[in-house]
């Protein structure tokens, strides 16, 4: 079995810390306080960071199916909004701009630069 490891940062004599997507999920772009603790220690050498690239194959395809649901609720939202003639304007999230912004985030987090 082929296993890409996407290293994020790597310093010697640091623990070593595999990420796992079930830590990203509902988190992708780690903004909550205990994975922004994670990438911070990360940054300041206290531990290595690890994902395989099928966890990143995962998450990614967990945020397209976030995404695709979400877009189908804001279609009953917009149909009733329109059911109801109420003149606001409600648009679709566009998914290939959000997938790129997810894209651009692990490819920088793999490149040992910024994440945000």
């Amino acid at each position: 079995m082929d296993i890409n490891i996407l290293l994020f940062l790597k310093r010697p004599l640091a623990m070593h810390v595999f990420l796992d997507s079930n830590v990203l999920f509902k988190d992708y772009f780690f903004g909550n306080n205990t994975n922004k603790i994670i990438l911070e220690y990360s940054r300041k050498g206290l531990i290595n960071l690890y994902m395989a690239e099928i966890v990143k194959l995962e998450l990614r395809k967990q945020f397209l199916d976030e995404l695709e649901e979400k877009n189908r609720d804001l279609k009953k939202v917009i149909k009733d909004v329109t059911r109801l003639k109420i003149e606001k304007e409600i648009s679709l999230l566009d998914i290939d701009e959000h997938m790129n912004k997810f894209d651009k985030f692990y490819r920088n987090l793999s490149s040992g630069y910024s994440a945000s």
